[in-house]
């Protein structure tokens, strides 16, 4: 019914909408006009997402206008990427809990529309894209930290280049941590150890990650990594505690 309203009866749908109770119903409704709006008048849709109240709403979207023109005019889609991450500057996703078995639980977000749209995004010019993420922020954002794992995923040396032109110490500490779970994971322990312990003030939890990791593929090496590492000797008596409690 509201898929056959939206095309032949729009104003019939603006009125629905006023009239039903906050709920699943109403946001099937809204998201109906939405759909309309983008399909026929794209700009009218573009004021109405910027004018939603809810931010992962207006995120997502924002996202479907920007998808629809990444191709034909992408300066116009990195600007309604900076409009989504004005919108949602923490997380794109909400997040929820997901069962990881043996009776645990963690908390994770599954992409959306949003998410989604910002990995495009990454894709075309991934330095542009997590100076984004960062443009205006004094803290980093989960934001920042899912799009810098995935373009250092997908390429390791060029993300490593762009760590090494950072000069904003919280930024290049929070994107390191990206290069030493790459490294790490392919084995490259003493390389990964020495990003682990670059920057002015090197990331604590960096250390912690390696050296849980280090230790699985070799214990003893792991070790006398530990023993060796020029850290205060709290960070140092952690991580010995790491390594005994990961044993």
């Amino acid at each position: 019914l509201l898929d056959a309203m939206k095309s032949t009866n729009p104003d019939d749908l603006e009125r629905l909408a006023a009239i039903t109770p906050s709920g699943a119903m109403k946001r099937q409704i809204e998201d109906a006009i939405f759909e309309n709006l983008l399909a026929t008048d794209p700009e009218a849709a573009l004021k109405r997402a910027k004018a939603t109240d809810a931010p992962l709403v207006a995120a997502v979207q924002l996202a479907k206008i920007g998808a629809s023109l990444l191709t034909s005019d992408p300066e116009k889609a990195f600007g309604i990427g900076a409009d989504i991450l004005a919108a949602c500057p923490e997380k794109l996703a909400p997040e929820k809990r997901i069962d990881i078995g043996s009776n645990n639980m963690s908390w994770g977000a599954e992409p959306n529309t949003a998410t989604k749209f910002m990995e495009s995004l990454l894709i075309k010019d991934p330095s542009r894209t997590l100076e984004m993420t960062t443009a205006g922020s004094d803290t980093v954002s989960a934001t920042f930290r899912d799009l810098s794992r995935k373009w250092a995923e997908r390429d390791l040396p060029a993300y490593t280049d762009w760590v090494n032109h950072q000069s904003d110490p919280g930024i290049r500490n929070a994107a390191a941590s990206q290069i030493v779970s790459q490294l790490s994971s392919q084995g490259h322990f003493q390389e990964a150890a020495e990003w682990a312990m670059s920057g002015q003030k090197p990331d604590p939890g960096n250390l912690y990650n390696l050296a849980i990791q280090w230790s699985r593929s070799n214990r003893e090496d792991a070790s006398a990594w530990v023993e060796s590492v020029n850290v205060s000797e709290d960070v140092k008596s952690n991580l010995r505690s790491f390594l005994k409690h990961n044993e």
